[in-house]
């Protein structure tokens, strides 16, 4: 069996901003994504926010907010080389149409430097590397239904194997494009900070898995959305 306590949570939805020890309940909600300033990732002037597509904005928002969430900043993660984890299902499939369509105009002359930096699922995780001092194992995981459990159970592996005391884990999605048939994905980000199980830790509370499934604190739980709602439900 292997475990972690889960110390930090933030998200992104269209229900708005949160992060787990101050916000409200946590909710997907419907409709349209809030608008995602600098100052919901950092304050800092080196900040590359600037320059970020739609899709890595989301991401980092959320990974800020969990850090935030959990009290651990560049020195902790740098310290053991903690690792990003997330799923998605459709990724950057929007910056990639909007790269193919400068990459159209003028016989290709007009293809997008920019965009095409951005045509990366992982590419948010490595400006989260450089953001906020992650040096550990980073990647993206595609998921056929928007879950966030196979980016879950991978980081557990990854602290169980000493890969690191800290991952920050979760998923990233904007939802279908016009073009591509649609999967039922809410757009979205939620990331949870895992650290390795330390007596006196403030956290939520202990996550485990094996070949069974996951669960928190004894109570099953299938996917990381239920986790989030499992972590509200326990603290209020």
């Amino acid at each position: 069996m292997k475990g972690a306590v889960v110390s930090g949570l933030g998200w992104v939805t269209a229900a708005g901003f949160g992060s787990g020890r101050i916000d409200g309940p946590f909710s997907w909600g419907t409709g349209n994504l809030p608008p995602i300033t600098r100052s919901h990732v950092s304050s800092r002037t080196r900040s590359r926010f600037g320059r970020l597509d739609r899709y890595s904005r989301l991401g980092m928002a959320a990974i800020a907010m969990a850090l935030h969430d959990a009290g651990i900043g560049p020195k902790e993660l740098q310290k053991t080389a903690a690792g990003l984890i997330a799923s998605t299902v459709y990724g950057c499939l929007e910056t990639d149409i909007d790269f193919l369509k400068s990459a159209q105009r003028n016989g290709g002359r007009e293809a997008s430097p920019h965009l095409f930096a951005f045509t990366l699922s992982n590419t948010f995780l490595g400006e989260a590397a450089i953001e906020f001092g992650f040096t550990g194992v980073t990647y993206m995981v595609n998921e056929p239904r928007l879950t966030g459990s196979a980016a879950l159970f991978m980081s557990l592996e990854a602290i169980a194997g000493g890969e690191g005391d800290i991952v920050v884990t979760g998923l990233c999605d904007l939802g279908a494009p016009a073009l591509f048939p649609a999967v039922d994905v809410r757009a979205g980000a939620l990331f949870l900070v895992l650290t390795k199980i330390r007596a006196g830790a403030p956290d939520y509370g202990c996550l485990t898995a094996e070949k069974g499934g996951m669960a928190f604190e004894g109570e099953n739980v299938g996917d990381m959305i239920e986790l989030a709602e499992a972590l509200f439900g326990k603290r209020r």
